[in-house]
């Protein structure tokens, strides 16, 4: 071990005896804390010994843990800080408690976790701990989502309403805009039936009229817009306006 390490070693067992946490002496002397802990960690022969005394269970509760397990200090004081009597091997949840009383309790279920820095026991409790409860706009039902799921969509839905399933929305729009209410069989087979009309939806449509809207009034098929769209096209080419040549419509 350098000289340097070896007088950091020093400081640290003497911050150590005095009572400061990893992370107290890690800003003190202006290192890491997982540098704080290689510099007095037992030397890798006496963790194993440790180890091989103790059978790989932990010596608290008996949990099989072999060389996964925490050495932990009995003592933090004292000339044999890292001698193998003063030396016991614990598994994580009772190194916990051995230094701060409590284990670590899910937050979903209350029961203790297997880690010493986990909040849940399970990934059943995480995934149930983070869903919020929405209800459709349309059925009323509740259902779930995974939180980060329900603030992007409330984030990005201007209209504050939720639907539980893609059908549920469609007969919301079909409620409100009218399509519901129309036969099915409405299709380009039957365009015949509307060119009649075709003067009047070219008509509304410069007065600035949505081609959706007029689809619901004439009882067009709310799937099938783009046959409508080329039925007014050929309504203007007869009209001869050049300015719609184009046949771009307004469809918003």
């Amino acid at each position: 071990m350098a000289v340097r390490d070896m007088e950091r070693q020093s400081e640290i067992l003497e911050a150590r005896f005095a009572g400061l946490t990893y992370a107290q002496i890690a800003r003190k002397l202006g290192i890491s804390r997982q540098r704080v802990q290689q510099l007095i960690s037992p030397p890798p022969w006496v963790r194993s010994i440790v180890v091989n005394r103790a059978g790989g269970n932990c010596q608290d509760c008996g949990l099989l843990v072999n060389g996964s397990g925490h050495v932990h200090h009995k003592a933090c004081d004292g000339e044999d800080y890292n001698d193998v009597a003063n030396l016991v091997l614990l598994c994580v949840s009772c190194h916990r408690i051995a230094h701060v009383g409590v284990r670590s309790i899910c937050l979903q279920c209350g029961q203790p976790t297997n880690g010493l820095r986990r909040y849940f026991c399970s990934k059943k409790c995480w995934s149930l701990y983070h869903k919020t409860t929405m209800t459709c706009s349309s059925c009323g039902k509740e259902y779930e989502l995974q939180t980060s799921q329900a603030s992007a969509r409330i984030k990005r839905n201007e209209s504050g309403k939720y639907f539980c399933s893609k059908e549920c929305q469609g007969k919301h729009t079909g409620r409100n805009y009218g399509f519901v209410k129309h036969p099915k069989n409405i299709g380009p087979h039957k365009i015949s039936k509307f060119k009649p009309m075709a003067p009047e939806i070219v008509e509304r449509l410069d007065k600035g009229e949505k081609l959706y809207k007029i689809a619901s009034d004439i009882g067009w098929r709310s799937g099938n817009l783009s046959t409508l769209k080329r039925l007014v096209i050929e309504e203007r080419k007869l009209k001869g306006e050049q300015n719609h040549g184009t046949g771009e419509i307004n469809t918003d």
